[in-house]
C-alpha cells in the first residue's frame, strides 16, 4: 500500500510540475515569437483602406461615416477565404445567413500588394450610382452595392480579402450592418 502511495504522490508531483512549466512556455515557438499585430496585418490594412474609401463616398451623399465592426471583419475575412478556396467565379455564393448586407468583388490575375484592391473594390460598388434612379429611389439589383454603400442607416462595416491558391483571383468582401435596401 505504501508503494502505491509513493507512486501516486510522485505521479501527481510530475503532473503539477509539467502543468506549471507548460504554463510558462509560449504556445507557439520560442519566447522571441512575435504575434502578428494589427499594424503588420495586411488584411487589417485592407480593411482600413476599405473603410476609408467607404467614408469618402458616403461624405459625397452626406451619410455619416461608418465604424469598424470586428465581428463583420472576422466574418468577411473567413467568407472571402472560403470563396477564394473555391477559386471559381462562376459559382460565387453569399453567406447563408443574410442578417447584414454583403458585397463581393473578384479581381482576376491579382498581384501584390493585395491591399491596393480595397479602394478598387469600393469604387466598383460605388460606380453603380450611374444606374441609380435618383428621382424614384428605391431598390434595384443593378444598384444594390451602391445603395448599401451610401445608405444612411448603415452604421458599420467589416472588410476582408483572400487570394486563391493558384493566385488567379482575389476575392474582396464587404459586410455592412444593418442590412437595408
Amino acid at each position: 500500500m505504501r508503494v502505491v502511495l509513493y507512486v501516486f504522490t510522485f505521479f501527481m508531483i510530475m503532473v503539477l510540475h509539467t502543468a506549471k512549466v507548460g504554463a510558462r512556455t509560449p504556445s507557439r515557438g520560442n519566447s522571441n515569437h512575435r504575434q502578428n499585430t494589427r499594424k503588420d496585418n495586411l488584411n487589417h490594412k485592407f480593411h482600413k483602406l476599405c473603410l476609408q474609401a467607404h467614408n469618402e463616398y458616403r461624405a459625397i451623399h452626406r451619410a455619416a461615416p461608418l465604424k469598424t465592426n470586428s465581428t463583420l471583419y472576422i466574418f468577411a475575412r473567413s467568407w472571402a477565404r472560403r470563396l477564394a478556396d473555391l477559386d471559381d467565379t462562376s459559382h460565387v455564393t453569399h453567406r447563408p445567413v443574410r442578417d447584414f448586407g454583403e458585397n463581393i468583388y473578384w479581381m482576376p490575375l491579382s498581384v501584390q500588394p493585395y491591399e491596393q484592391y480595397a479602394k478598387l473594390a469600393v469604387k466598383a460598388w460605388y460606380d453603380e450610382n450611374k444606374n441609380y434612379d435618383y428621382v424614384s429611389g428605391g431598390y434595384s439589383g443593378a444598384t444594390a452595392h451602391f445603395t448599401q454603400l451610401v445608405w444612411a442607416s448603415t452604421k458599420s462595416v467589416g472588410c476582408g480579402y483572400a487570394v486563391s491558391e493558384k493566385k488567379n483571383h482575389i476575392c474582396c468582401l464587404q459586410l455592412l450592418s444593418p442590412w437595408e435596401y
